[in-house]
């Protein structure tokens, strides 16, 4: 499980470095607080 997690996280991170990715980063994010 944490390293689902820390994987999910890594992309988050790469997603963060792009400006253009807000909507999908938000959904992400709201997807990963859930589990």
């Amino acid at each position: 499980m944490e390293e689902e997690v820390r994987v999910l996280l890594m992309m988050v991170a790469m997603e963060l470095q792009r400006p253009d990715a807000d909507e999908e980063k938000r959904k992400r994010r709201e997807a990963v607080m859930e589990k």
